[in-house]
C-alpha cells in the first residue's frame, strides 16, 4: 500500500496564506509606490496583518524582494553544475541565473518594473 502525502493542516495553510498575501501586497505597494516609499505599516494594512505578524514571517521589507531565495539558490546551483564545464564562467554563472529565474519571470516582471521605474525618484 502506497502512502499518501498528509495534506496540510489548517494552521500550515494559514500560515502559507499569510506568507503570500505579505508577498502580493508587498509586490503591489513596490510597483505602485516604488521600493524606499513602501513602508512594513502599508504592507501590512494591505495584507490585514499586524507589524508583528510581519516581523514573525520576516526580517524586513528587503526579504520581499527576493522571496524564497534558499530554494532559488538551490536551483541556481543545480543549473550551474549543468554548464559545460569549458564554459566561460561568467557566462556559465549569468546563464544559470536567467535559467533559474525564468519560471517566475511573469510573475517578478510587474514588480520589478515598478522599481526600475522609479528608482531615483524622490518619495512623493
Amino acid at each position: 500500500m502506497r502512502a499518501h502525502p498528509a495534506e496540510p493542516g489548517l494552521r500550515a495553510r494559514k500560515k502559507e496564506q499569510t506568507r503570500h498575501d505579505l508577498r502580493e501586497s508587498a509586490a503591489r505597494l513596490f510597483a505602485a509606490n516604488g521600493f524606499a516609499a513602501t513602508t512594513v505599516a502599508g504592507i501590512t494594512a494591505a495584507a490585514n496583518v499586524s507589524e508583528r505578524t510581519f516581523f514573525r514571517y520576516l526580517d524586513g521589507k528587503e526579504a520581499l524582494l527576493l522571496p524564497d531565495s534558499d530554494e532559488l539558490f538551490a536551483v541556481v546551483a543545480k543549473r550551474l553544475a549543468a554548464r559545460p564545464a569549458d564554459e566561460d564562467p561568467l557566462t556559465a554563472v549569468g546563464r544559470a541565473l536567467l535559467a533559474a529565474a525564468e519560471p517566475h519571470s511573469m510573475n517578478l516582471l510587474p514588480t520589478a518594473l515598478g522599481i526600475l521605474s522609479r528608482m531615483g525618484k524622490p518619495a512623493s
